[in-house]
């Protein structure tokens, strides 16, 4: 039997199963919810509780005060639901509000998908994950070594475990060591996280997702947040190839399949976009390459595009 929690000041809500922590409950519904260790530790993600009961969930070191148990606070991820909750928490309301962080994690998977791409997943200790908004990305460096900016590919639901899209740069000293050397257990500091390419979850308005290449990786956490968040809007994700192709096309198709509102449509040519019509009802979401905007910033505005309704992805630097 799940439990309908209620959070204020916000007034949104989300659904907690049983054998799930409230803050993990909350993650997973969409909701930035303030954390950062997620084990107990830290007493970042505190909370009031309003009215409801509250179950014990897992062992915590840090401690509160009686005076604050006495006023309702407890932890987010030490606690589940007894009861339909209403609490009080904080969330972020953009990317202003989120702290940078610097975590060394290690690496837990290497998938190569060709010669020249690489999905990489990194995992940060339990006591320090990674607080992030969908869509934006963080800065990768060997310790002492060559550093780039890289997009994060999954959802914040998951701070933990750090997915990420990189195809080869030849001339980059950060990408030759990481496809000549870099092996599972390696270590990588990750600084971050940067960027306001995050989605606007106050809009009601149909999303429109255009990715080009392994810029389909800010569009991939962009789409799972947009899921997670179940807000019923139409989803339209148009991907253009890169040289390493659709390499998750699978993933892809699978979202059409399980979301009656999404539909996926690969593409090899910008000029299969000129089939959109009605672009003035939409949001719209661009990860695409620097050379690559122009052309299709232009088609989407002569489409019927509002340009104050149009996102496009920026990292900081390249890298070296």
């Amino acid at each position: 039997m799940s439990f309908r929690v209620e959070v204020q000041p916000s007034g949104r809500s989300f659904e907690a199963q049983p054998g799930e922590s409230l803050l993990e409950a909350g993650l997973r519904s969409g909701l930035n919810i303030q954390y950062n260790c997620s084990s107990g530790s830290c007493g970042e993600c505190r909370a009031r509780l309003l009215s409801g009961e509250l179950k014990p969930h897992r062992h915590g070191d840090y401690r509160l005060s009686e005076a604050e148990r006495a006023q309702g606070d407890f932890l987010l991820c030490t606690h589940a639901a007894g009861s339909d909750l209403r609490i009080e928490a904080l969330e972020a309301g953009s990317a202003a509000d989120i702290p940078l962080q610097r975590i060394n994690t290690k690496v837990r998977s290497l998938e190569p998908r060709g010669d020249n791409m690489l999905l990489l997943t990194l995992r940060t200790p339990r006591s320090q994950t990674l607080r992030f908004l969908a869509g934006q990305h963080v800065q990768l460096s060997f310790e002492g070594g060559p550093s780039a900016d890289l997009a994060l590919a999954g959802c914040p639901c998951n701070g933990m475990e750090l997915e990420f899209h990189i195809a080869r740069d030849p001339g980059s000293a950060f990408h030759e060591q990481l496809f000549s050397t870099l092996r599972r257990g390696d270590s990588l500091l990750v600084e971050g996280p940067y960027g306001e390419f995050t989605l606007d979850e106050s809009s009601s308005r149909p999303l429109l997702f255009i990715a080009e290449g392994q810029g389909f990786a800010s569009i991939k956490s962009l789409v799972e947040h947009e899921m997670a968040l179940d807000s019923g809007r139409p989803i339209y994700l148009y991907w253009l190839a890169g040289e390493s192709g659709h390499y998750r096309a699978n993933l892809c198709r699978s979202w059409g399949d399980a979301v009656d509102e999404l539909e996926y449509r690969p593409l090899n040519s910008i000029g299969e976009l000129e089939t959109l019509e009605g672009l003035e009802r939409y949001d719209i979401y661009v990860s695409v390459s620097d050379e690559g905007r122009p052309e299709i910033d232009s088609l989407l505005l002569a489409r019927g595009a509002d340009s104050g309704r149009m996102f496009h992805l920026r990292t900081r630097t390249a890298a070296r």
